[in-house]
């Protein structure tokens, strides 16, 4: 039996792509107790082997960046994370520069799903609410005490964005097997 004779659903495990979700936050002024939660966050995503979460810097290495290190963060953040994901969630209960270019750059260049989350007592930019109302990949959600609170919400979000990336892969993969077995007229 070759491959052309394999089901369907075969072949959809074979060439499923995992979701590359990137998870961003603010770091220099954030609380412990904050990064945490984030860090638990990124840990119940991990539990779910469909989606490969794509680590900031500080997150990869544990340990403070030299004074020399911000080209490598840049680099590291933007190019290696945000460009490659699939969507990014960002928690934007407290303020980030840094944060705030990932999302510009995921919103506005890549257009991309972007989830944005936050505390529903903390202080958010108008910002965020207005790239949701004018943009249809991003949305933007509240939570009261925990991220715990709307996992779900994010999870039912990101099954979907992988069922569509997959689907696509898949189509495109099914027409050009047809294609070449098909004879030319």
């Amino acid at each position: 039996m070759t491959i052309w004779h394999l089901p369907y659903r075969v072949l959809k495990i074979l060439f499923m792509k995992k979701l590359k979700v990137y998870v961003g936050c603010a770091l220099t002024h954030a609380p412990q107790e904050y990064k945490d939660m984030i860090a638990d966050f990124k840990d119940w995503l991990r539990n779910h082997n469909w989606i490969e979460v794509l680590d900031f810097v500080g997150a990869l290495e544990g340990k403070p960046q030299a004074d020399d290190a911000p080209a490598h963060i840049y680099k590291h953040d933007i190019h290696n994370c945000v460009m490659r994901a699939h969507v990014v969630v960002g928690e934007i209960s407290y303020p980030s520069l840094g944060l705030g270019w990932e999302l510009a750059t995921i919103i506005e260049k890549k257009r991309k799903l972007t989830i944005m989350l936050a505390q529903q007592s903390a202080l958010v930019s108008k910002l965020p609410q207005g790239a949701v109302a004018h943009n249809k990949h991003a949305v933007f959600y509240r939570y009261v005490l925990s991220l715990k609170e709307i996992n779900y919400t994010v999870l039912d979000m990101l099954q979907k964005e992988h069922k569509k990336i997959n689907q696509s892969l898949l189509e495109k993969w099914l027409t050009a097997v047809y294609r070449f077995l098909m004879p030319i007229d």
